[in-house]
């Protein structure tokens, strides 16, 4: 009814959504409303945000933007653009071995998607099968995604410019853990938070 109402405008309508009361909420529980939440009304009576997956572009590009190395800028073209006549797989492959280096810190967005060469940081994390047409995508809960979070190379990477990204901003303690949990969370550390934080470097 909104959208008719906006003649159609998605934008517009995308722009009530994020601007609503409801979409500004926080996700943490009030004990106050939880009776209407419990309910399970319509979505408008909820009293806190339900919380949201993030999906795989959004974990590497936050990844990548902690690191503070989130290239925003489109690329130019694609590496499979320049190739010329029937194209076979392991062309593409090999092109797109060539050229990945040139796109490892844009944006997911701008990122080429290959049916046979799936970047491990957005397959482990439900990306759609290129193959396939999906209107919805799965939302799996797995130990494979813990596992590259901790222990993949890429992962590994990031942490370590992310590190350097923190001690280089401050010699002060105190502020490298609040920068820490402002590029992390975008809030600042809550005194238990900044305790655990400087009883844990202090072991290390």
């Amino acid at each position: 009814t909104r959208l008719v109402a906006l003649d159609w405008s998605t934008k517009d309508l995308i722009r009530e959504i994020v601007l609503s009361r409801t979409y500004g909420i926080s996700s943490r529980p009030d004990p106050g409303s939880e009776p209407v939440d419990t309910a399970e009304l319509d979505v408008l009576t909820h009293g806190l945000m339900p919380h949201r997956r993030l999906q795989a572009e959004a974990i590497r590009d936050a990844m990548l933007s902690a690191a503070g190395i989130l290239t925003r800028t489109p690329p130019v073209g694609s590496p499979v653009g320049i190739m010329e006549g029937p194209v076979n797989p392991q062309q593409v492959d090999r092109m797109l071995g060539l050229t990945m280096d040139e796109y490892e810190d844009h944006r997911s967005i701008y990122l080429p998607v290959v049916r046979s060469a799936v970047l491990e940081e957005l397959s482990v994390f439900d990306f759609p099968d290129p193959d396939f047409v999906a209107g919805d995508r799965d939302e799996t809960n797995v130990a494979t995604q813990a596992l590259y979070l901790m222990n993949g190379e890429r992962v590994q990477e990031l942490s370590d410019e992310f590190a350097r990204r923190v001690i280089d901003w401050s010699d002060d303690f105190r502020e490298r853990i609040e920068l820490l949990f402002q590029l992390s969370y975008g809030r600042d550390p809550s005194g238990y938070e900044f305790r655990a934080c400087r009883d844990f470097l202090r072991d290390v």
